[in-house]
């Protein structure tokens, strides 16, 4: 092989001549000669296997051109280069909360998933495992930050829970790439924004203090989360046993917390979780670490009154312990009318290793600005390229949020009773939630492509949820209506999602379909 890198090229040479070679290579050479000069013995002796020879009729049948197109792998269609120009800028927008509920914002990269419900309530998932606890109807499962004033003894939250509100509420804004938090209380201005990278598996929680006052203060400021790194079903199946696998240790430089979790098998692939503080360079002090829940809120505790925020730091059971969390307490000094900013840093990656050099690349204050403008430009390019304009945004939004936080209603009675291996001669799992669109004869394609957008955004944001496409007619090669979906599917670049397991599902049916309406 020929090397052309000028780094490698020796002086007064064009390029480098590579004197290795990989040992398959050759392989395939041997296997190719023997094969002409032995009358294809290695076919032979292929075939020639008795597993082999059990499904030796399907190498010889013919691929059929009568399939249904959604079926046929049709070429996907790259998305078209834009220029930054002609990105439309998103907006931000305050979250709908009829009748004083909270509402949900759901963030993610296609990767990490980061749920906030607008008091601070949520968790994190990672590639299907759920990193901290993920409970929408549970009010103590979150990412809490509260604050502690020494000199007066005042205890607040900075996003609103799991406090009981004192006064009002902070001021929650949604925007496609962030979540932002503004409160003024006791003499201090406190800014909160959660934000996921684009391109990196990490979630930045900032937190900006201004003191409004003509005198020094001093707060002190803790993060706390219950970490999980399993699967939902199964720490939610025995959440007590789940917990015993989880071990921790200090991050190299004292200021976070590493997670791991022993595997129960040589198969499993556990993720590592990763959570530390970055501050300031002057007023902004580490004080404590703690992983233990019992430790942190006390016996018979909960997160609205923890026994450690009552008592000197420092803090720090470390190890292997039977209720793992992640605290961390800094101590601000803040002079008259001054501000600090310090920043929760989480990061999940496969290994420790991969964990910790993410660690590096991200230490500073600045390093995370950057994260932020790459975030907003990514969400802007995204919805660029799902066609959906700024003002429909939102409603994806408050969609998504809807099937996180939506419970299974009574089945309806009638003559017969549906089971969720019923579904399962429409393709469909049952495994997820089902949104059902009824086309008609697919005239009108708005909502449909809308919904489209919907879908993709579920799953880069790890909202799965089956997409039931209902049309009218029956299964047949030539059908009108159901080729119109099927454009509309290409041009939407939704076509792969065909049929999988939390995908898209064309259903037909007929006046005479009695048996699968009433399924529906």
């Amino acid at each position: 092989a020929a090397d052309f890198t000028p780094a490698r090229v020796p002086a007064g040479e064009r390029f480098a001549i590579v004197r290795s070679y990989m040992a398959h290579h050759h392989g395939m050479s041997l296997a190719a000669l023997g094969n002409a000069l032995c009358d294809n013995m290695l076919v032979r002796w292929f075939h020639a296997d008795p597993y082999v020879g059990t499904v030796d009729l399907l190498l010889n049948e013919r691929i059929p051109w009568e399939l249904p197109p959604e079926i046929a792998r049709v070429e996907v269609r790259d998305p078209p280069a834009h220029a930054e120009g002609n990105i439309p800028a998103l907006h931000s927008w305050s979250p709908d909360r009829p009748s004083g509920q909270h509402a949900w914002h759901i963030l993610g990269n296609g990767r990490l998933s980061s749920r906030i419900r607008t008091d601070g309530a949520g968790g994190l998932s990672w590639n299907q495992h759920a990193l901290t606890r993920i409970e929408p109807a549970d009010d103590h499962a979150g990412f809490w930050l509260y604050l502690h004033d020494l000199d007066q003894g005042d205890f607040w939250s900075a996003t609103g829970g799991p406090f009981p509100a004192i006064g009002e509420p902070p001021e929650v804004m949604f925007h496609a790439h962030q979540v932002e938090f503004r409160q003024r209380s006791r003499g201090l201005s406190i800014s909160t924004l959660v934000n996921v990278a684009h391109g990196d598996d990490l979630e930045i929680r900032r937190i900006a203090l201004v003191n409004e006052e003509d005198r020094a203060r001093t707060i002190e400021l803790t993060g706390y989360v219950q970490v999980v790194l399993a699967p939902p079903q199964d720490a939610a199946r025995h959440p007590a046993f789940s917990k015993l696998f989880v071990g921790t240790e200090t991050l190299p430089g004292g200021d976070g917390l590493v997670f791991t979790r022993r595997p129960r098998n040589p198969d499993e692939r556990p993720p590592v979780l990763l959570i530390r503080i970055i501050g300031d360079d002057e007023g902004v002090a580490l004080l404590g670490l703690e992983a233990d829940r019992r430790a942190f809120i006390g016996r018979h505790g909960n997160v609205t009154h923890p026994a450690a925020m009552k008592e000197e730091p420092p803090m720090g059971a470390l190890g292997w312990s039977l209720d793992p969390i992640c605290a961390i307490r800094a101590k601000v000094m803040l002079p008259p009318h001054g501000r600090r900013e310090l920043a929760f840093v989480t990061i999940a990656a496969g290994s420790r290793q991969s964990a910790l050099d993410l660690a590096d690349r991200y230490a500073t204050l600045s390093a995370l600005d950057w994260v932020v403008s790459d975030s907003i430009a990514a969400k802007a390019r995204e919805m660029h390229d799902l066609s959906l304009q700024p003002q429909f945004v939102p409603q994806v939004q408050a969609f998504l949020s809807h099937l996180f936080t939506a419970r299974t209603n009574p089945a309806p009675g009638g003559e017969r009773l549906f089971r969720q291996v019923d579904l399962w001669s429409l393709g469909i799992s049952g495994d997820h939630p089902i949104v059902m669109l009824r086309a008609g004869t697919a005239e009108q394609t708005g909502m449909l492509r809308f919904v489209l957008a919907a879908h993709w955004l579920g799953h880069q944001r790890g909202i799965l949820f089956d997409l039931a496409i209902v049309h009218e007619g029956t299964s047949g090669y030539v059908e009108p209506v159901r080729e119109r979906l099927l454009e509309v599917l290409r041009d939407a670049g939704a076509q792969e999602r065909l049929g999988t397991h939390g995908g898209i599902h064309l259903v037909g049916v007929s006046s005479s379909d009695h048996e699968r309406v009433a399924l529906l």
